[in-house]
């Protein structure tokens, strides 16, 4: 074989693998453009995604402030409930503390005075029953007027 013929050859051979390589190249290239474009596309999206995530972040802190103050605001409300209460027993207290009182009045006068005392053992249901009756009557509207506007008898 010739020099000529073999370089020419070996020139053939290398100009093929040329071009192979160039079209290897070409397609690496092309699926480079295309991975290029996936990634971008990958990127604006996961940008979108953190951008949304910080939002939801950030509402999410908004909605536990929010129920920090609603659940502290029940608790300054319960706190001045249970005060209220407090007091209102204190009251109750005074007001049992009273009203034994005032039947221990009641009582030393019926025992003091002979004319309550006589006047207090009369049995008006026996004596009158229509009379009894009335004073059931009247009494009964007396306690139903306090209960409805808080007032006196009628």
């Amino acid at each position: 074989m010739s020099p000529t013929l073999i370089a020419g050859g070996v020139a053939l051979g290398a100009f093929a693998l040329v071009g192979l390589q160039t079209w290897r190249l070409g397609n690496a290239h092309e699926e480079l453009g295309h991975v290029t474009a996936v990634l971008e596309v990958q990127k604006e999206e996961t940008q979108q995604a953190v951008d949304v995530n910080v939002k939801n972040n950030l509402r999410v802190d908004e909605l536990v402030l929010q129920i920090s103050d609603m659940l502290e605001g029940r608790r300054l409300e319960e706190v001045e409930r249970d005060r209220v209460l407090a007091v209102l027993d204190e009251d109750l207290v005074a007001a049992r503390s009273l009203a034994r009182r005032l039947e221990g009045e009641r009582d030393a006068i019926f025992r003091d005075d002979m004319d309550c005392a006589a006047m207090g053992s009369i049995r008006v249901d026996t004596q009158c029953p229509l009379l009894a009756e009335q004073l059931r009557e009247r009494t009964g509207r007396a306690r139903s007027d306090r209960g409805t506007d808080g007032g006196g008898s009628g």
